[in-house]
């Protein structure tokens, strides 16, 4: 039995609302093109001070996200019942371990194309 036909009309409706709460976040992307254009129009920026400040930038994308995600997570929880969410947060570990194994056969598979050397 698939688990998105558990779910009831009730439920159903409180994870579209948290997906659109979740996807209303701004873009990321303007951040770049912004501190590119300054160094592009000559202002007096420095490569190193643009590149920290997409650090800090990118820091708080991931903290962000890691919240968002946490949040989600909370609030999926609330919204299913045990047997539900049972099924969710095992295939959510198994989504992580996933994803953590693909990372490590990629950075394998760099290393091996570089030999061995930094990517």
């Amino acid at each position: 039995m698939n688990s998105v036909d558990d779910l009831s009309e009730d439920q159903i409706r409180k994870m579209e609302l948290l997906k659109a709460e979740s996807v209303a976040a701004p873009p990321v992307v303007e951040l770049p093109r912004r501190a590119g254009r300054k160094l592009m129009n000559g202002e007096v920026q420095e490569v190193d001070s643009v590149i920290e400040m997409l650090r800090m930038a990118m820091e708080a994308v991931l903290h962000t996200a890691d919240k968002l995600r946490t949040t989600a997570a909370e609030s999926v929880v609330k919204i299913l019942n045990p047997i539900q969410n049972v099924k969710f947060l095992a295939a959510a570990t198994h989504l992580q371990l996933r994803i953590r194994m693909l990372v490590m056969q990629r950075e394998a598979e760099q290393r091996a194309n570089n030999g061995g050397g930094e990517f």
